[in-house]
């Protein structure tokens, strides 16, 4: 599996995109790597092959993980092929919290963009008993409850609550996600961390990890 994964500038989340080797033309990997690379390069590089014309690229690591190389190549019909490396960056991984998959909650994807769009702040505060979850911020909340379908929810006893904090910001990712997705999926750590999960197809997915 690939995992791109990157923290914005506030340090208040780690976004991770998950790519399955099934979605790749070629994926050769026998053990685990982990290199750190300039993502606003890679992306201004992969832009503009795509401009000119290319239409794959392979990612290819070297040990000792001190460059990464990009070659893009057109269609087969025309054979073109250019390189790029990018010199690999000081490793730094954040350890994520070990997340309870049996205790959830998930919503449709209209709700979860209702929710960024009307609340609009910083950090929501995230109320969760087994029949209802509850979104609020400053004097605004939206409830989602069980019974009128509008959440699924496991892993939790009658008269049990958990309640945590999530950053919407900034508003235009979180908002795109509700666009790539059919349902986000709230995952909770044994310390209350949580973790977002964005179902993108059946071999990507994007999850968003809040610390606690």
């Amino acid at each position: 599996m690939l995992t791109l994964m990157a923290s914005p500038p506030s340090n208040r989340f780690i976004a991770s995109l998950q790519i399955l080797p099934e979605f790749f033309t070629y994926f050769n990997s026998d053990e685990p790597h982990h290199s750190t690379i300039p993502l606003e390069l890679f992306y201004i590089i992969m832009l503009r092959m795509e401009i000119r014309g290319f239409t794959s690229m392979y990612f290819t690591l070297f040990q000792p993980l001190t460059k990464v190389l990009l070659t893009f190549q057109r269609s087969s019909h025309e054979p073109k092929v250019m390189l790029c490396e990018l010199d690999s960056l000081p490793l730094e991984l954040e350890e994520m919290e070990h997340i309870d998959y049996g205790t959830f909650v998930s919503i449709d994807s209209q709700d979860f963009r209702r929710i960024v769009l009307e609340l609009d702040v910083h950090s929501v505060h995230v109320s969760l008993t087994n029949s209802q979850v509850k979104f609020s911020a400053s004097r605004k909340e939206i409830v989602l409850t069980k019974e009128e379908r509008r959440c699924i929810i496991g892993g939790l006893a009658e008269g049990k609550e958990f309640e945590f904090s999530i950053t919407l910001h900034p508003l235009v990712f979180f908002h795109e996600l509700s666009y790539k997705a059919k349902r986000a999926w709230l995952f909770m750590s044994i310390n209350f961390s949580t973790i977002i999960v964005f179902p993108l197809g059946t071999s990507t997915q994007c999850w968003v990890y809040f610390s606690q």
